[in-house]
């Protein structure tokens, strides 16, 4: 099939990996990224942050432009914000339009500003996959017929394990760590909870992080909290000892992307408990969990001093990873099924 995928394209894990894996799977797929539409600095921002201006124009004009010229079998727009209601329905007389977002437009972060036209395009695709049960409701209340889950994945040649050699010269090797944006949510009491307990914590991510940290926790980890940037992020899970996975609660987030990247680098991963992950790993054998910090703790320290048992977790939900088909590659043949199925239906 002609495939067009429209998205951002500076994070290569979100739509540049559906057009590999799709393309791996012998599709002529062409993408277009609008993310260099956006200008830099105070003014990319604002029009980012209110999806108004010359840039959301210009997306909308070139999109349309594409599919005259590429007349595609399917349109995906992936995690769509800038897109016009009026675009979509335009686009859908001449193709198949089908949407993904991996973020909840109903949940606390929908209610952003940046959200706005993405909702009231909603209706107006012909399919969309969402990737958490509740949305499924959420979008049938808008009248929309064709809405499928498709969970999150890993990225085979982003997230794979790195041998002890492939880190000797890698200088972080951190014991427990934490990779992940900033909330406002239970995360924030776990890390405090952890730092109070002096859990060898490394954290990474934004220095927004300093904008929900109690000062005193600031103060011990604050200085130490940066992004990681191309295969550090691999290469710190693999040298890791323990790696945490909280989810998002302003997207009501029952799991998350690294649930599938951790194990995918063969890193220990100690995750939030709830019945979507004990269903993707059992519970001691290819994963740990946890419901409260006094129980994060615990296994923390109980891991840290038990490195055998450490390591065949670890092992194991590797190869529940690769087994069970969590990879991107194998979610596009899910992908494909699926839109197959909404068209003949």
């Amino acid at each position: 099939m002609k495939i067009l995928v429209a998205g951002y394209g500076q994070y290569e894990w979100f739509a540049p990996a559906w057009v590999k894996g799709l393309q791996q799977l012998g599709h002529n797929v062409a993408f277009f990224d609008w993310s260099p539409l956006f200008p830099g600095g105070v003014l990319g921002k604002i029009e980012y942050k209110l999806m108004w201006g010359p840039a959301v124009l210009r997306t909308n004009s070139k999109l349309r432009q594409l599919a005259r010229s590429i007349h595609p079998d399917i349109l995906l727009i992936h995690c769509g914000f800038p897109i016009y209601p009026e675009t979509v329905a335009q686009l859908a007389q001449s193709c198949w339009i089908t949407g993904f977002h991996h973020d909840d437009p109903f949940g606390a972060f929908g209610r952003k500003a940046y959200f706005r036209l993405f909702r009231r395009a909603i209706p107006f695709y012909q399919s969309h996959h969402v990737i958490r049960e509740e949305n499924l409701s959420d979008y049938r209340r808008l009248g929309v017929r064709n809405v499928k889950i498709l969970m999150t994945y890993y990225v085979p040649w982003l997230h794979h394990p790195y041998s002890s050699t492939g880190l000797d010269d890698f200088r972080s090797k951190p014991q427990v760590v934490f990779i992940g944006h900033p909330e406002p949510d239970q995360r924030i009491q776990h890390v405090t909870d952890m730092v109070e307990a002096d859990i060898p914590l490394s954290l990474f991510g934004s220095p927004e992080w300093n904008r929900y940290l109690p000062l005193a926790i600031q103060r011990r980890c604050g200085s130490q909290i940066k992004p990681l940037l191309g295969d550090a992020y691999a290469r710190t899970i693999s040298a890791a000892k323990i790696c945490i996975a909280f989810y998002s609660g302003a997207n009501r987030d029952r799991y998350s992307y690294r649930v599938f990247e951790i194990p995918a680098c063969r890193g220990f991963l100690l995750a939030k408990r709830t019945d979507v992950m004990q269903g993707l790993y059992d519970e001691g054998k290819e994963a740990e969990y946890f419901s409260s910090s006094e129980e994060l703790i615990d296994k923390i320290r109980f891991y840290l001093r038990h490195e055998e048992a450490r390591a065949q977790i670890a092992q194991k939900g590797y190869e529940r990873c690769l087994r069970s088909g969590y990879d991107v590659v194998s979610r596009m043949k899910q992908w494909l099924v699926d839109i197959e199925g909404f068209r003949e239906g």
